[in-house]
């Protein structure tokens, strides 16, 4: 009897191919539109920041495609390249889209 040597393996292969394929069309298919920020919403965030003193903050924010919450304190608010540090990550200002005491 012949053996097929790798020929009878190539099946198994595709199917792990096809799981990466499809779990990147999950993610992709996951992704949802940035949220609009009112005039009003984008006040409203600038008079916490300002108003900030060292409390804990809900921090909503937007990054690839999906939207993300932290309860943390800012260690720095920089305004020259409009990024908050917070305790674990930088937020650019452009990805906030609330924030709440």
């Amino acid at each position: 009897m012949k053996d097929r040597g790798m020929m009878k393996w190539l099946p198994y292969r595709s199917l792990v191919e096809q799981k990466d394929i499809n779990d990147a069309l999950h993610e992709e298919l996951s992704k949802e539109e940035k949220p609009f920020i009112s005039n009003d919403k984008a006040m409203e965030i600038n008079e916490i920041l300002q108003s900030y003193h060292g409390q804990k903050l809900h921090i909503y924010y937007f990054h690839q495609g999906h939207r993300h919450h932290i309860y943390e304190n800012l260690c720095k608010i920089d305004v020259t390249f409009k990024v908050l540090t917070s305790e674990t990550r930088k937020i650019p200002f452009s990805e906030i889209f609330a924030l709440e005491e």
